[in-house]
């Protein structure tokens, strides 16, 4: 059974980044500076070459897959013409739809504690919960959480997406929301959670918390507590960050049916547009990962959204399916 140190690792940017790489690789297209290119990879750290053969090995095993995968090159073929850029194009998006295929069996190794959970929402899915003391939780799209109740606590365990915590008022039991490797207790309060792969980020709308790292690391702070209109992330590698000022109507927008995008990187619109749209949108072109978007945009209708930005920054696009959007 994978650790807990195993599990982190294969939710990691390392492993992404290492199942790129072997899709890039294993369509046959990649170039001689491309090959140096993952070689130097690779070599960074133990850690990234650990990453890159887990990766391999996952490929390996994923054969039948793959070839399902590789079936859909005519598709793209048709739609692309003989000039060198839609052929580089087309290699991309196979190659993307690729990575995606091993990322998913990457993911899907995490999946089996959140089956468990007592609560849970889709992709899209928002929920409200009133718990036996009157505290309510508004649960975020592919959220999952577990409830624990005792005479001398309350304790919630997020263990994926994202949640608002409003928290009734009981001195004698701590409210208490664990995510990642840190914690947020509270008595009566206002305050939103959200899981990353590593660790969390937590901003406070009302009220105080106090947030901890359950192991602190040599020589980092491991507490900070917040005051209303601020937030904090942590993680297992930098340890507890800095309280900084929170934009508490970005912060807050999915509870409005809207996300809000302020000259944000077109990367960071895309994992987000991700949390919440049933499919994949994946960046072809990493020149234009850092172009940035601007606008408002509602949760039911993201289609229009991805319409809106590809306008917006003059990008071609491709579907697969209609499931997974591919940007270039």
């Amino acid at each position: 059974m994978p650790t807990e140190s195993d599990k982190q690792g294969r939710n990691s940017p390392l492993a992404e980044e290492a199942a790129l790489w072997i899709a890039r690789l294993a369509s046959g297209e990649a170039t001689s500076s491309e090959k140096r290119q993952a070689q130097g990879w690779r070599h960074r750290s133990p850690e990234h070459e650990a990453a890159f053969q887990e990766a391999k090995r996952l490929w390996l095993g994923m054969e039948g897959v793959r070839d399902t995968f590789m079936q859909t090159d005519d598709m793209f073929e048709q739609q692309a013409t003989t000039s060198d850029n839609q052929i580089t194009w087309r290699k991309w998006a196979v190659a993307a739809a690729l990575t995606l295929v091993t990322l998913g069996a990457i993911l899907q190794i995490d999946r089996i504690d959140i089956w468990l959970a007592d609560y849970q929402t889709s992709t899209g899915e928002h929920t409200n919960l009133t718990l036996a003391d009157g505290s309510t939780i508004h649960l975020n799209t592919n959220t999952a959480l577990s409830v624990e109740y005792t005479p001398r606590f309350r304790r919630v365990k997020l263990l994926a997406g994202e949640a608002q915590f409003h928290v009734a008022d009981d001195h004698a039991r701590p409210f208490i929301v664990h995510a990642g490797e840190g914690q947020t207790r509270a008595i009566g309060t206002t305050f939103v959670v959200r899981r990353h792969a590593q660790g969390a980020e937590v901003t406070l709308l009302e009220g105080l918390v106090d947030v901890k790292l359950d192991t602190p690391l040599s020589g980092k702070t491991s507490y900070v507590q917040l005051d209303p209109g601020r937030h904090v992330t942590y993680d297992t590698i930098e340890g507890m960050g800095e309280a900084q000022p929170a934009d508490l109507r970005l912060a807050t927008a999915w509870q409005r049916g809207v996300l809000i995008f302020e000259g944000t990187p077109l990367w960071e619109v895309v994992e987000e547009i991700n949390r919440y749209r049933s499919g994949y949108v994946v960046l072809t072109n990493k020149a234009i990962a850092n172009d940035r978007v601007s606008g408002v945009f509602h949760l039911a209708n993201l289609d229009h959204a991805l319409e809106t930005i590809q306008t917006q920054l003059q990008l071609t696009s491709m579907r697969f399916a209609d499931y997974i959007v591919f940007l270039q």
